[in-house]
């Protein structure tokens, strides 16, 4: 049996569970282009976009105790824009929702307390 692995204290992960905001400015730098052309494909304009992606960015400040590992956060990022444009989304907004609802299951499912697991049963193709 293995020791189960602790992630390295200067991951960008680590960092952010500790509360270091330089670590979510390195994160929203390496994962901003691709979180914008998301919501830029579900939004229903740029500045609805814009203010998704601040917004998950500002939900992930708020859960990073629940932050992934290093290999995941960018899905972690993915999903909360998902999550971001689902609260935004006019009308009852169910597709949507519901989309944003499997995606967020899948990254959660996925990883346990930082170590990556299986993916949850009809989540596996969403990533």
């Amino acid at each position: 049996m293995s020791a189960a692995r602790l992630p390295h204290p200067d991951s960008t992960a680590a960092r952010l569970r500790a509360g270091d905001a330089a670590a979510l400015a390195r994160l929203a730098d390496a994962t901003y282009p691709r979180a914008l052309a998301v919501a830029r494909s579900l939004a229903a304009d740029e500045a609805g976009a814009e203010r998704a992606v601040l917004d998950a960015y500002v939900a992930l400040w708020v859960a990073r105790e629940e932050a992934p590992g290093d290999e995941q956060l960018e899905a972690w990022v993915l999903a909360a824009v998902a999550d971001a444009l689902a609260a935004r989304a006019p009308g009852p907004g169910a597709r949507l929702r519901a989309w944003a609802g499997r995606v967020a299951r899948s990254v959660r499912a996925r990883t346990v307390r930082g170590r990556s697991v299986a993916p949850a049963r009809g989540c596996a193709g969403l990533a």
